[in-house]
């Protein structure tokens, strides 16, 4: 199951890369940003049980702030990057 979640996490960059590269709306951003935070969270839910049984809410919640801010850095920086190589490239 890692490597599937992992392979679903490139994917979704490469998606945000290509939307970037052909012109797609900015909102893919947001699309990949929310399918890289349910990846995170696929990977991190014996973290995410630990503290929920231990009662530390505060743990939970910047963890997935954490796991967020992840996703939409990496998304944004996938599409820009996917802007740049087609301005380099022409496209």
């Amino acid at each position: 199951m890692t490597r599937f979640n992992s392979a679903l996490g490139f994917g979704v960059i490469l998606a945000a890369c290509l939307g970037g590269a052909f012109q797609l709306s900015i909102w893919i951003v947001a699309a990949a940003a929310a399918a890289l935070v349910l990846v995170a969270l696929s990977q991190h839910q014996s973290h995410y049980g630990r503290y929920a049984g231990q009662g530390n809410v505060a743990a939970q919640s910047l963890l997935l702030a954490g796991s967020t801010l992840n996703a939409l850095t990496a998304s944004a920086v996938a599409f820009a990057l996917g802007r740049a190589i087609a301005w380099l490239w022409g496209i």
